[in-house]
């Protein structure tokens, strides 16, 4: 009934109740920028009225209820198991005990999920194509291109896949009982999959008995040998490229691999190895010994003209130190670790962001952002589980008392929760305009261009809005005084005198 009055005769009324028994409303036509209707813990609203549009923040049996409504979307929850919203132009989105359950939609695409048991999702490629990914686990599965040979489906009892799991074509009826793959014009059948096989077909050939002997033959690709596995094993491969490339040896005891590019050995794997590939556009060797107490890798990746564009330094030495640098055409990471719990991490998006952060796990995170999208720095502090701090992007500051999640969280797990963990709450926008409030909205203070509020256990207030000038109340005008240009007023029982 509220909302409706003020949408459409521009009123703001309050509702009071006294003892339970005795209800009292009031009402007086406004054109303010800023109103409030504030009645905590049961409801808190705030409107900000501009020329085109209203913007609504409201609560409800606070922390339960939420409602916002700005110019590009609004949001709805009643925490933490239920939240609805979505965007002016179309979509819409529900989630129940997220991350759980979620429902979206718009223009593009549909995405309905019970975590981990079903999923479907839609998506418009184009004006004619269609994408599907449709799961309900572990019974069934629908992926693919709606309408083309591309479309796949299965079920714990029959399968047919296209161009899945390495193979061009893969049925199955009741697996592992049976498995039939195709690639190219070798079929291969399998029964009490992996031990029985055999196949044919484009000159090649395939039989297995698992794990006493095994012997197949893809011509041009790939012919491999086991025999007593994994006592003995020897295969050729022949890759893209036309590259062939053979490996020898008892796994995990010892095996050797070697081509014209690539060589390496193998150990009691993983513990021991050595891996080495020259390649006119990658140069890659590692070695461990033995894994993960000492191991390091390096990497060199050239675009066609021979610059180098990207690549990895690596040594770890657990847990006394190890670097991590990896480069690439946008991103780059350089980690470095004196022990297991001290970091000195770098990363950089180009044309984005640089971030040099010092980290001691997981208690101290010191972190400088220098922002190239706006040129200007900002500075992060989390000391768990004491306090956070952020500098957004945008400018402003954002400082958490009490934050015992030393994870980032997305914003949809933020409104659900933080009134969970949240002791003492501060945002300031670019400008310094924004709001500090206390075991929830306990005690708020709020400041923004033309309006500013503060409050104690939402009883008494001091304010300074268009609307009511400026002035003190108590009982939200049980007893009140406000102050304007033209004249003073006086409330008492919730009546106005004077001006």
């Amino acid at each position: 009934m509220e909302l409706k009055l003020y949408y459409l005769q521009r009123e703001t009324c309050r509702f009071i109740t006294l003892g339970a028994l005795l209800p009292l409303f009031f009402c007086q036509f406004v054109a303010a920028e800023v109103s409030e209707r504030d009645f905590f813990p049961l409801y808190f609203g705030r409107s900000l009225d501009f020329d085109d549009r209203l913007e609504l923040d409201e609560d409800f049996g606070w922390p339960v209820g939420k409602f916002e409504e700005n110019k590009k979307d609004w949001y709805g929850a009643f925490r933490p198991f239920l939240s609805w919203g979505g965007d002016k132009e179309g979509g819409r989105f529900y989630r129940v005990l997220p991350p759980f359950v979620k429902f979206n939609w718009d223009d593009r695409e549909v995405d309905y999920r019970v975590f981990p048991f079903w999923t479907y999702r839609r998506t418009d490629i184009d004006n004619r194509r269609q994408k599907l990914d449709h799961r309900f686990l572990p019974l069934y599965i629908k992926s693919g291109i709606v309408g083309t040979e591309d479309t796949e489906a299965y079920s714990l009892f029959y399968g047919h896949l296209q161009n899945r799991l390495g193979v061009d074509e893969s049925e199955y009826w009741l697996f592992p009982l049976f498995l039939k793959t195709r690639r190219d014009r070798f079929i291969n059948n399998t029964f009490l999959w992996p031990f029985f096989g055999y196949g044919s077909g484009g000159g090649g050939s395939n039989i297995r008995f698992w794990p006493i002997y095994g012997h197949k033959v893809i011509p041009k690709k790939k012919d491999a040998r086991f025999v007593l596995w994994p006592l003995y094993g020897k295969q050729r491969l022949t890759d893209e490229d036309g590259e062939t490339q053979e490996a020898i040896g008892s796994f995990p005891l010892y095996l050797r691999t070697s081509s014209k590019t690539r060589n390496g050995w193998t150990f009691l794997w993983p513990f021991f190895k050595h891996n080495r590939v020259d390649r006119p556009r990658r140069t890659f060797e590692e070695f461990a010994a033995p894994f993960p107490f000492y191991q390091w890798k390096k990497e060199v990746r050239r675009d066609g003209g021979g610059a180098r564009i990207g690549g990895e330094d690596t040594l770890l030495v657990p847990p006394f130190y190890g670097h991590i640098r990896k480069q690439r055409k946008t991103r780059n990471f350089d980690a470095t670790y004196r022990t297991l719990f001290y970091w000195d991490i770098e990363k950089e998006k180009k044309n984005k962001f640089l971030s040099k952060k010092k980290v001691i796990f997981p208690f101290l995170w010191f972190e400088t952002v220098r922002w190239d999208t706006t040129k200007r720095t900002s500075h992060n502090t989390k000391v768990w589980p004491i306090f956070k701090y952020d500098e957004p992007e945008d400018g402003g500051s954002h400082l958490r008392i009490f934050d015992p999640l030393w994870f980032k969280r997305d914003s949809d797990m933020e409104r659900h929760y933080s009134f969970l963990y949240t002791f003492y709450e501060r945002e300031r926008d670019a400008k310094g305009w924004g709001y500090d409030q206390l075991l929830g909205k306990t005690i708020y203070r709020s400041r923004y261009p033309d309006y500013s509020r503060t409050s104690f256990l939402h009883m008494f207030e001091l304010f300074d809005t268009n609307k009511r000038g400026r002035g003190w109340s108590i009982g939200r005008g049980l007893v009140g005084y406000s102050e304007k240009d033209t004249g003073l007023s006086w409330r008492l029982l919730w009546i106005p005198f004077g001006e």
